[in-house]
């Protein structure tokens, strides 16, 4: 038994470890800002709500509901007298300020990469357009369209594409916005089209950790074969940056087997069949990243035995 396992982790090309982490994991900056602040809020025993989930990781979530006594604000609520209200790392609309504001002590816990990126926005020259590429929904998405109601949304998809094919020429220009986890080559051939019709005048890029970490995977398969890999990218499947930086690996390399997972449960069984790679979500903890490597080599192990 123990000769087949060895001469059949040899032939699938493992080495001691088996799983690698092959990014930089654990929270971005602005998710460990905006835990801060529901912790912070919640320290004296006021009354804490939540206009919508902190961060895109429900089991996360559910740990700081029930650590911090928060509570998600729905119709219904009669909040105490000194309640507070956490907006979360995603940014909120502008009319939520004015909509709450009089009810709670208002805490802002929106990603500073996003503020940043706002304020470095100058005016519209007249005649010009502004496009944001984004997801519909998407609460960075309603914080932007709150603040500049003169840009207009397009989707990352063919949809998006429809439109633009649909606009007359952008003779006097245009602005282009892409949300902080849309992939950078969606963002590029997007702002590629948009450049058919006029001139860019001004853009943004994406969030630069999540750039970083999606170079990671891409230069981590250079000079290897990816259909000897499965990619785990650790994060909820609700998650914007789980899933661009997913759909941005297998875009790259189309053999590569892949999925988004935090934990074992929520793998299929033919990923431990070939040499896995964990890739980290911004809003996947690094508790989560090592708690899910040591689950898969446990199960690669069984699997060789």
């Amino acid at each position: 038994m123990f000769a087949f396992s060895f001469w059949k982790a040899l032939r699938l090309g493992y080495t001691e470890g088996m799983v690698e982490i092959i990014t930089d994991y654990g929270f971005c900056a602005g998710v460990k800002r905006a835990i801060g602040k529901l912790r912070e809020a919640s320290r004296d025993s006021r009354e804490v709500y939540l206009t919508h989930p902190l961060l895109h990781n429900r089991e996360e979530n559910g740990k700081l509901l029930k650590e911090t006594g928060a509570k998600l604000l729905t119709p219904d609520c009669q909040p105490g007298k000194n309640a507070v209200l956490v907006f979360s790392a995603h940014g909120h609309r502008k009319e939520d300020e004015e909509k709450y504001g009089g009810c709670f002590t208002l805490v802002d816990a929106t990603c500073p990469v996003i503020l940043a990126r706002e304020k470095q926005i100058p005016p519209l020259p007249e005649g010009a357009r502004g496009f944001l590429l984004g997801k519909a929904g998407h609460p960075e998405t309603l914080h932007f369209l709150s603040l500049f109601p003169d840009f207009q949304l397009l989707t990352p998809d063919e949809n998006g594409r429809s439109i633009i094919q649909g606009l007359p020429p952008l003779k006097k220009g245009f602005f282009f916005v892409p949300q902080t986890t849309v992939s950078p080559s969606t963002a590029e051939s997007f702002k590629a089209i948009l450049s058919a019709k006029g001139p860019c005048l001004f853009s943004l890029p994406v969030c630069p950790l999540y750039s970083r970490r999606l170079g990671q995977v891409l230069s981590f398969f250079q000079g290897k074969d990816p259909s000897a890999y499965a990619l785990v990218v650790v994060g909820d499947a609700l998650s914007s940056n789980a899933n661009e930086l997913l759909s941005g690996a297998l875009k790259a390399y189309p053999s590569l087997l892949g999925t988004i997972a935090l934990k074992k449960e929520g793998i299929d069984p033919s990923f431990l069949k070939r040499r896995i790679v964990l890739a980290s979500a911004t809003s996947a903890s690094e508790a989560e990243v090592l708690a899910l490597k040591e689950e898969l080599e446990k199960a690669q192990s069984r699997d060789f035995m």
